[in-house]
């Protein structure tokens, strides 16, 4: 089975457009290359704390938003790499020198790294081009390779959950929208945001040498083999789901 999902935004419309207005304002440059061509990118997939040495390798390496307090515990110094416009991100941002955000990213994180290194870049969302899907790590593919890098690596980007969700937290107990995917003869269990990561994430990695993952989960499945059923899904996404019948 296949079902139809589509990405909403968290925050309403108008307040994305105050975000870009105060980001705009703030005269912030483009992200600029740094004449090195490896890029690490770490989500927060329990796959990645598998991954840690091999991680603090790459001279650069792009940390994706909630993931970043688990990295530099880690002793992992990358760049915070965000899209997200809640104000819940606020609270990430600590510990972090570097970063890199879309410009409608909420204020708040803005003022929290005021006089730190800060470039900014614009989500692009049109019918001729779109340069991100529906989580923060789909946004590195497109400006990764404006920056030049040659090798771009994914690491805790997996798509997939057995008994944890993330490193630093556990959802399966107070998120229980889920749903079991069955991809190159395997099952995984995921959710609708993470099966459309995977499903962006794969295509670049199967048609662009660039691409690499070192997560595995539904990811790697879907690298070698694009095709999947939707076997099963929790009673709390069925209840949120719109069927049209067709005649």
């Amino acid at each position: 089975m296949r079902i139809q999902f589509e990405s909403g935004g968290c925050v309403p419309e108008a307040e994305i457009q105050r975000n870009r207005q105060y980001s705009q304002s703030l005269g912030l440059p483009y992200p600029k290359p740094t004449g090195r061509n490896k890029l690490a990118v770490v989500g927060g997939a329990p796959s990645a704390r598998n991954h840690i040495e091999q991680i603090k390798g790459f001279e650069d390496v792009w940390v994706i938003a909630s993931a970043f307090p688990w990295a530099y515990s880690q002793g992992i110094r990358g760049t915070y790499f965000n899209i997200d416009p809640s104000a819940d991100c606020v609270e990430e941002v600590a510990n972090v020198q570097k970063a890199i955000l879309a410009s409608n990213v909420h204020p708040g994180v803005f003022d929290a790294l005021k006089g730190r290194d800060v470039s900014v870049f614009d989500l692009v969302t049109t019918a001729e081009r779109m340069n991100h899907g529906a989580t923060t790590a789909t946004a590195v593919p497109e400006l990764a390779i404006l920056l030049d890098y040659t090798e771009i690596v994914f690491f805790g980007c997996e798509s997939s959950f057995e008994n944890e969700t993330h490193l630093y937290r556990n959802d399966l107990n107070t998120n229980p929208v889920s749903m079991d995917v069955l991809c190159n003869g395997q099952s995984f269990q995921t959710r609708p945001d993470y099966l459309m990561q995977a499903e962006f994430l794969a295509a670049m990695i199967r048609q662009f040498p660039q691409f690499k993952e070192e997560s595995g989960g539904l990811l790697r499945a879907m690298v070698a083999d694009p095709d999947y059923d939707i076997t099963h899904v929790s009673k709390a996404l069925f209840s949120t789901l719109k069927f049209e019948s067709k005649t």
